[in-house]
């Protein structure tokens, strides 16, 4: 097997270091830009759940079915999110958005993350959706038991926006680390030239 030029290791050596460090600050874009939808999205959670909140204060006692009709607009308007209004014995009152399927039970099963204005639960649907969702516990007119109500969001965009950031960071790593590796071996093999010339008159 013919043996490569010092240039070509040079080359390939400086193409290695150049993948690794854009590799490296790809990781930390992706991690940065993830943290801040999930920041931004649990933002977007609470401010839902502080709305229903109020609109659970100002609800009066109705025997129609739109009772609920205010709490659930809340949620109007982004199919990710979604509500559900439920009776001290867990059963369904009201529901509307999207449906997260069957919360997962056992420990370890979802974790409660803290924040200022609540706590948020977090896991994955058997088809890798995140989902995350606050819970609100009100006392509402009409109500013999208070009523808790579920307000979450099944993060498919953020599945799919993060999916193609990932193809796109992969792309520009091997973009970067091929273009690296080709200016490298075109800088070395002119920056020796003098080097060849020398040894070649000396042969």
């Amino acid at each position: 097997m013919r043996k490569r030029s010092l240039t070509a290791r040079l080359a390939l050596a400086f193409a290695l270091i150049a993948g690794l460090t854009f590799s490296g600050v790809g990781i930390y874009l992706y991690g940065s830009l993830a943290s801040q939808i999930i920041d931004r999205d649990d933002a977007e959670l609470l401010r839902k759940a502080a709305r229903a909140q109020q609109e659970l204060a100002e609800l009066r006692s109705s025997p129609t079915e739109n009772r609920w009709e205010e709490v659930l607009g809340v949620v109007k308007g982004n199919e990710e999110f979604g509500i559900r209004i439920l009776d001290a014995r867990g059963v369904q009152l009201a529901a509307a958005g999207a449906n997260y399927g069957i919360k997962p039970i056992g420990g370890g099963a979802y974790a409660k993350v803290p924040d200022a204005a609540g706590s948020i639960q977090a896991w994955s649907t058997p088809s890798d959706m995140p989902v995350r969702m606050t819970t609100i516990k009100a006392s509402v007119s009409g109500e013999a038991s208070p009523v808790v109500v579920e307000l979450y969001q099944v993060a498919s965009s953020r599945v799919s926006l993060l999916r193609d950031y990932r193809w796109k960071l992969f792309i520009a790593v091997l973009l970067g680390t091929v273009g690296a590796g080709g200016l490298g071996y075109a800088a070395l093999r002119a920056g020796m030239a003098p080097l060849r010339s020398i040894a070649a008159g000396t042969a």
